[in-house]
């Protein structure tokens, strides 16, 4: 959540996260925690979590911002010091993507500025591997930032993903590893960029990118 309390809007469920490594990283979508402006005044603003006391109470956990990649549209948060280990999702040990077909699942927060801070499952399968971006049919379809723009595999997958959900956890549901990182807003953008309307596809970064970005940081992705 990012809260900012000189906003007329103090309280906001912008994306999901998940902990991965030694219990103490959370990872989401570099869209989720966009990058402060540098002309920026406001120091007030910071992301956090809602973190589970007892049956109900919960408590406001503040966030620090490790590193962010937006290359790989992917962001990496800890936790604050005095707060005790979260059991960390763990990632697939194999690099390769999983094949079409694949059923999976995932745990996000969609929609959560209407449906609120509850934890949903979506489900469907792996549909393809892709490419990041889609070849143009013409063109005037080009531009510099999609030219100079990276390509690399990622999931196409036969589920839904809606705002809230970015930065959720993509898992294999027979293994039980995370195989992925859903992206709801920015590949999206770049991937269907020659539509009038949404088709409803959803896409997530894999696994390969993920463990590329927490060893960089420091951290063993199998821990």
């Amino acid at each position: 959540m990012r809260f900012d309390p000189a906003s007329s809007v103090p309280a906001q469920l912008v994306g999901t996260g998940f902990v991965v490594a030694d219990g103490r990283h959370v990872v989401t979508n570099a869209h989720v925690v966009p990058k402060a402006k540098k002309k920026s005044k406001n120091k007030l603003s910071y992301f956090a979590i809602l973190h589970q006391q007892g049956t109900n109470a919960q408590k406001r956990v503040r966030l620090k911002l490790i590193d962010r990649e937006p290359t790989y549209d992917l962001a990496l948060l800890s936790l604050p010091d005095g707060l005790p280990n979260v059991a960390p999702l763990r990632l697939v040990e194999t690099p390769e993507p999983r094949p079409a077909g694949t059923a999976i699942f995932s745990i996000g927060f969609p929609i959560g500025s209407a449906l609120g801070p509850f934890p949903a499952v979506s489900s469907g399968i792996v549909s393809a591997v892709t490419p990041s971006l889609s070849p143009q049919m013409h063109a005037s379809q080009l531009d510099p930032a999609f030219v100079r723009a990276p390509r690399f595999p990622l999931y196409q997958l036969d589920m839904i993903a809606y705002p809230g959900q970015s930065g959720s956890p993509l898992i294999d549901a027979g293994m039980g590893r995370v195989i992925g990182v859903i992206n709801a807003t920015k590949i999206k953008s770049d991937k269907e960029r020659i539509l009038s309307d949404p088709s409803g596809i959803s896409y997530a970064i894999t696994a390969a990118e993920l463990r590329t970005f927490l060893l960089r940081n420091g951290l063993v992705p199998g821990r």
